[in-house]
């Protein structure tokens, strides 16, 4: 899982989802996609990110958008 440590120690998790560059649709899950960002796959691991775009083809069209649910203006865009 990711996290992120704060000041007063507590762990802060963070999420992210696959959107393509081009079409601007966000991957579902099993190879799917979709507009709507809130039925976006989320992933917790970047083991499951790399497992997942390795099986169904994810890449060099992608980025990996990475959020802190604590801190909604955090944002972190990683190309896949």
């Amino acid at each position: 899982m990711f996290a992120l440590m704060a000041r007063e120690k507590r762990r802060r998790a963070l999420k992210g989802i696959i959107k393509h560059r081009e079409t601007g649709n966000y991957y579902q899950g099993r190879g799917r996609w979709t507009s709507n960002p809130r039925r976006a796959m989320e992933f917790e691991n970047l083991s499951k990110v790399v497992e997942e775009s390795h099986k169904y083809g994810i890449k060099d069209c992608c980025e990996f958008i990475v959020k802190l649910e604590a801190l909604p203006d955090f944002t972190v865009f990683l190309p896949l």
